[in-house]
């Protein structure tokens, strides 16, 4: 499985290998974070896929330079130390004459990300020393990893700091991870400013891990409610109005829009809440009101009104409604894979693996995946593997050449270290390889097929 994944990484369009660089660095910081597999076996795999696809150094510092421990999702503190060693490797081979035609041949930045990564107090001491201006990397990258005092301690050394508050927000990211609601509202209840304090918890309630987590998050977004005099701002309108119509709260709801400022972009929330209810209480109509005459041309349209349909798939089915083909019927052919991924995906997580089976055939029988990239079909991916249907997962992550996710899946069998092993160049989507695929169904499996010569497969 992560010798697909490595080859789909590699088959990335990109001339200068930008795109192969992120998702190679995404499969690293998912095997970590897994920790199924012991990094000693993977990091000599990462680097020597790296220089076959990447063979120039100077290439290789270029891309790493701003991607190396990123802030998005941060790498663990193995791969940190590996890309510490590997980055001034880079640096030493560079010269002046390489640096003319490129201003990123410099690791400085990535180095300082990385030494926050690993909380490597000694070490960033040392480089900042010598590179004082990346002191915002490092203190980012540090909050990041979860030390939030160290972080602030090297901003308090410039007064003048211009970033301090993004320093507290990765440290807030870094609580969230952990799932320590406690400690995520008292962050939030910190911070000086009430547009912060909504928009941090509604960038926590969407992410959040349980829905006992969730609850708790809500809950406090009632308490902050209580003390608005006046409209409603927009990240709090939206935990509320969309925990309202949940509970088919009809009179809940409109009250909660009555109190919302008239702007264009509290429409989305307002459309969103409306097709909820729409699930909950089985009126598709409303429904198809909601998404009137949207223009499917439009890719944006097209992904956003996706969204929408999906919303009210989950609702309905967390209402225990089963009128699935009734809902089909009120929506546009284009809009009908993404709800059946939506609804499909929650009976997977509700366990209901035949019910979801189901579904996912029902998905299939409409036709080849479409060009689009939804979300809903990369959640129905991880679904299906988490339900043992690897080949199914497998199926919707090549057909997007979805490097990262196909890592997800590896990740997620019972012996995923066995594709370390795998040594052959699998080219994919031919049938052997298909075969291989469907026959790994049931577990993890050694496939030895005519044409898929020592490729595990999960």
């Amino acid at each position: 499985m992560l010798e697909m994944a490595f080859e789909v990484a590699a088959d990335e369009t990109s001339s200068d290998g930008a795109f192969f660089v992120q998702d190679l660095l995404d499969i690293a910081r998912i095997v970590e974070s897994s920790g199924t597999i012991p990094m000693e076996d993977f990091a000599p795999i990462f680097f020597d896929r790296l220089q076959a696809r990447v063979p120039s150094g100077s290439t290789q510092l270029s891309l790493l330079s701003g991607r190396a421990c990123g802030l998005i999702y941060g790498p663990g503190p193995v791969m940190s130390a590996r890309l510490i060693d590997h980055l001034s490797s880079l640096e030493a081979t560079v010269t002046d004459e390489d640096r003319r035609f490129d201003d990123r041949l410099d690791a400085s930045g990535a180095i300082a990300r990385c030494l926050g990564a690993r909380g490597d107090m000694a070490g960033l001491e040392t480089h900042l020393a010598d590179h004082p201006d990346r002191v915002f990397s490092a203190a980012t990258a540090l909050a990041l990893a979860g030390h939030l005092d160290e972080a602030r301690s090297l901003t308090s050394l410039m007064p003048e700091f211009p970033e301090k508050h993004q320093v507290e927000w990765f440290g807030f990211r870094h609580v969230l991870a952990t799932g320590e609601i406690d400690a995520l509202i008292a962050t939030i209840s910190a911070l000086p400013k009430a547009q912060m304090r909504y928009h941090w918890l509604g960038y926590a309630t969407e992410r959040a891990a349980t829905p006992a987590q969730k609850d708790r998050l809500k809950a406090y977004a009632n308490e902050l409610a209580a003390e608005v005099d006046g409209p409603l701002p927009r990240r709090l309108f939206g935990i509320l109005v969309k925990d309202a119509a949940k509970d088919g709260d009809w009179e809940g709801t409109l009250d909660l829009v009555a109190r919302v400022a008239p702007d264009p972009l509290n429409a989305d929330y307002v459309q969103e809440a409306f097709a909820i209810l729409a699930g909950v209480t089985g009126d598709y109509d409303m429904l198809s009101g909601v998404i009137g005459t949207a223009d499917l041309e439009d890719i944006r349209t097209k992904h956003k009104t996706a969204a929408i349909a999906a919303a009210a798939a989950r609702a309905a089915h967390g209402a225990g409604r089963t009128d699935l083909d009734d809902l089909l019927d009120h929506l546009d052919f284009d809009l009908r894979m993404p709800t059946l991924a939506a609804w499909a995906t929650a009976q997977f997580d509700a366990g209901d693996i035949a019910g979801g089976t189901a579904t996912y055939r029902q998905f299939r029988a409409l036709g080849p995946l479409p060009r689009e990239t939804f979300r809903q079909f990369r959640d129905l991916s991880r679904a299906l593997a988490k339900a043992g249907h690897t080949s199914d997962a497998i199926h919707i992550a090549t057909a997007y050449r979805d490097a990262p996710l196909l890592a997800e899946i590896a990740v997620t069998l019972d012996c995923p270290s066995a594709a370390l092993s795998a040594q052959a160049r699998v080219t994919l989507n031919r049938a052997p390889l298909r075969r291989a695929a469907r026959a790994c169904a049931g577990g993890c499996t050694r496939v030895c097929t005519a044409g898929v010569r020592g490729v595990y497969l999960g």
